[in-house]
């Protein structure tokens, strides 16, 4: 199997669970010496770039299935197209995607606009696909470690409730879908147990870490300031501003139960993932 996307969020946690299985994939990368740094020799190298489809191509000749996830970027429809048409070219026969919850061309933020472009353009084409689509990852909340240490927990969301998912959890469900085919057509969409407001997920931070964590509500120009402040690109702010809108609008509150039935436990809860990351929150 060729897994393109190995480092990210879900990839850095796929490849143990494939090799506990006893695979040994290849992956796709751009710089065998940084992807050496985060996954070791437990997998093949190869060079490749998804500006460059006859790389991809090259790269999955022989294989039967590919792993296929991109960081967010305002270049996802063209970078992800061009991946499965080198998969196509390859003679490939499935592909596992990592794609958003919500994906839809009209979709209501530009994540799911772009995976639902590329969704659209899969369907198109030979490659039979497992589609898995994560609501907000954890992780995510890193991004707000030094905030939450301090005590604050800004967002836009109001009372919206968020099903907040595990990247561990949509690894495990992409290692399912690569080793065994009858996940082939099926989408899957990827939440944890419950669905938290951002007034409730302060809460569950002060219990964690033992001191108050509050939860301060902005409003939609405030948020776009700050992320201008930071100097992030334009892309980035509309999109998140777009996210944290439809977070608002209950539009991310669902919770599903593929992840549990895919790996016959619970999915990981946020309280969970909290106590595993404690002391990322820790000042």
């Amino acid at each position: 199997m060729l897994l393109i996307g190995a480092t990210g969020k879900v990839g850095k946690h796929l490849v143990p669970v494939l090799v506990a299985a006893g695979e040994r994939p290849t992956v796709l990368v751009r710089d065998v010496d940084r992807a050496f740094e985060a996954l070791g020799g437990s997998v093949e190298y190869v060079v490749g770039d998804l500006k460059e489809p006859a790389t991809v191509q090259a790269a999955a000749a022989g294989h039967d299935v590919v792993y296929l996830a991109n960081g967010q970027n305002d270049e996802q429809v063209e970078l992800e197209t061009n991946a499965i048409d080198g998969a196509v070219a390859a003679g490939v026969a499935r592909i596992v995607k990592i794609s958003a919850m919500g994906a839809a061309p009209d979709g209501t933020n530009s994540f799911a606009r772009w995976h639902g472009a590329i969704e659209a353009y899969l369907a198109t084409t030979p490659l039979v696909s497992t589609i898995l689509r994560p609501n907000m990852f954890d992780d995510n909340l890193l991004g707000s470690a030094g905030q939450i240490a301090a005590g604050q927990l800004f967002s836009t969301t109001e009372d919206g409730r968020l099903a907040f998912v595990d990247p561990k959890d949509i690894a495990e469900v992409a290692a399912a879908a690569l080793l065994d085919d009858s996940h082939a057509g099926k989408v899957y969409d990827g939440t944890g147990p419950e669905a938290v407001s951002y007034d409730e997920l302060a809460q569950r931070f002060t219990t964690a870490l033992g001191r108050p964590v509050q939860h301060i509500r902005i409003d939609d120009a405030s948020f776009r300031g700050a992320l201008e402040g930071f100097g992030l690109p334009a892309w980035v702010i509309t999109a998140y501003v777009e996210l944290n809108a439809g977070v608002r609008n209950g539009l991310a509150a669902a919770v599903s139960g593929d992840v549990p039935a895919v790996l016959g436990r619970p999915a990981i809860s946020i309280d969970a993932w909290i106590k595993e990351n404690e002391a990322a929150f820790t000042a």
